[in-house]
């Protein structure tokens, strides 16, 4: 669990140059 949450995390810091708006969306998820 604790694995996928990291790599949920990473996706998040990486989409962020992205869409910052999507990483943020995501950010919240992984903190629930």
């Amino acid at each position: 669990l604790t694995n996928f949450s990291r790599g949920l995390f990473i996706l998040s810091l990486y989409s962020f140059s992205s869409s910052p708006q999507f990483a943020r969306s995501s950010s919240v998820i992984s903190l629930i």
